[in-house]
């Protein structure tokens, strides 16, 4: 669901683009390990997340949603709990955070920007966002 590029700036990219990137249940689990796995590594000295495709995150998963009342309130409370990890993780994250938010972030991926040490936004289709 991740895609990583690493450097001393590594790059994580949302990577569920036909879908414009929702926090999935998988989507925040991957983020979890990328995060983990960069905070290890010595050699990453700042994080840009950023989305594929033509948006950041349309916020919630909507087919996963649609399906969490036949899961039940426990898988419903399981992914609930990992998007707070996520969105805490983000926002007590050791190395600097940056935000390029490449196109509509929605919802939950509106405010998922907000908790990075500094964010971008830029120009998509005719629509202005605060940079």
């Amino acid at each position: 669901m991740v895609q990583v590029e690493k450097g001393r700036v590594a790059v994580v990219f949302l990577n569920d683009p036909e879908r414009r990137n929702p926090l999935s249940p998988e989507m925040a689990l991957s983020l979890l390990q990328a995060l983990d796995d960069l905070e290890a590594d010595p050699g990453v000295r700042a994080v840009v997340l950023t989305g594929r495709g033509k948006a950041f995150s349309a916020g919630a998963d909507l087919a996963f949603l649609e399906r969490v009342t036949e899961l039940g309130a426990e898988e419903n409370y399981r992914h609930s709990l990992s998007l707070m990890r996520l969105f805490h993780r983000v926002y007590t994250y050791p190395k600097p955070t940056v935000a390029a938010v490449n196109g509509p972030a929605v919802a939950g991926g509106r405010g998922s920007p907000w908790l990075a040490t500094w964010w971008s936004w830029t120009r998509r289709r005719g629509s202005a966002t605060p940079r």
